[in-house]
């Protein structure tokens, strides 16, 4: 450490030992924040290695990727298919009617928009490209009026291979949400 100490300042002059101690002590912070079992939700770009690919969990639910393009309406790896089996899983209910502009329908219970999110709601979020896209509020920033999403399908091509986005976060006005009311 002391090496590289004195290259930075040799190379960039005594500013660069607070910006070393700066990344350090935020170091220091997350990796004592994730020691205690608090969750950080940082934004992390994964590369998808296989078909089934697990890139993310929430509520002991796994959301699944593959390589390759768009799966739209797939029904093990489309966006919908990780809310539907979200919501069987936790809430022991059928959802459909994932569509464009649409409120999703559920077997027992009604989905009501909101306007504040909470963990587990469903969020709508159209993309840049105009397709439909689903997802759960993994986590919500009410400071920031952001949430975090736990997602699948959301997927691109960087540098010859399929990645996608863990803890990618939205703003409250870029969603619509929806609650399972009972």
């Amino acid at each position: 450490m002391c090496i590289v100490l004195a290259l930075l300042i040799a190379l960039q002059g005594p500013a660069a030992v607070s910006n070393v101690k700066a990344a350090e002590a935020a170091e220091v912070e997350v990796n004592t924040l994730e020691n205690a079992g608090i969750e950080t939700y940082e934004k992390e770009i994964v590369k998808i290695t296989k078909t089934g690919f697990v890139a993310d969990s929430y509520n002991g639910v796994d959301a699944v990727y593959r390589k390759g393009g768009s799966d739209g309406c797939n029904m093990t790896y489309s966006c919908a298919a990780y809310v539907k089996k979200y919501y069987s899983a936790v809430h022991k209910v059928t959802v459909n009617n994932l569509n464009r502009g649409c409120t999703p329908k559920s077997s027992t219970g009604k989905f009501k928009v909101v306007k504040t999110p909470k963990e587990g709601d469903v969020v709508y979020c159209p993309t840049s490209s105009g397709s439909t896209h689903w997802a759960i509020v993994k986590h919500v920033d009410t400071e920031e009026k952001e949430v975090v999403l736990i997602e699948q399908n959301y997927k691109w091509q960087q540098g010859g291979q399929t990645v996608c986005a863990v803890n990618r976060s939205i703003s409250w006005s870029d969603g619509k949400f929806f609650r399972l009311s009972r």
